[in-house]
């Protein structure tokens, strides 16, 4: 699969890296992120900083390629549960496995945010599927949901 030589994306890293990067170095910037692996040379002048690091984006084995996502999730519901939030992106070029958003103590009104790496190039969202699991039997039967989900592309910035 070509898509898998042409597809490496990379975010710049400053030198040295800190910790502000989480939010800077992505998405990329407005002219694209470089491309690594055989056709690199068509990104020439991204890379030329001097002594520059490159967070190389890249799945499993296999189709090498991953794309990244900034998904942020804000609770909505009544009362604090223990348990886990997951998401699937689904898109016109298909959909995306589950992933966990955040694990532990789920509070209304609580954000939280992280990056996912998809084997699938899922293409412009249309719809993300919300899933949430208690960790235990509840007789109360919790309700919990999402007043806002914000996905937002690693290439493009898209959201």
């Amino acid at each position: 699969d070509s898509s898998s030589i042409l597809n490496l994306a990379s975010w710049a890293i400053p030198v040295p890296p800190t910790i502000e990067c989480e939010n800077s170095c992505f998405p990329c910037p407005a002219e694209g992120c470089p491309k690594m692996g055989h056709y690199a040379d068509r990104f020439k002048g991204k890379t030329g900083a001097v002594e520059q690091i490159l967070f190389l984006n890249t799945g499993e084995s296999g189709n090498f390629t991953s794309w990244r996502y900034k998904v942020s999730v804000t609770l909505s519901g009544k009362k604090k549960v223990s348990g886990y939030i997951r998401i699937a992106l689904y898109g016109r070029n298909g959909n995306s496995k589950q992933y966990e958003i955040f694990k532990g103590s789920l509070k209304p009104d609580a954000s939280h945010m992280r990056d996912i790496d998809v084997a699938l190039n899922v293409g412009k969202t249309q719809k993300v599927k919300f899933l949430w699991s208690n960790h235990v039997i509840n007789l109360f039967r919790p309700k919990l949901g999402a007043s806002q989900i914000t996905v937002q592309n690693g290439e493009d910035g898209t959201k």
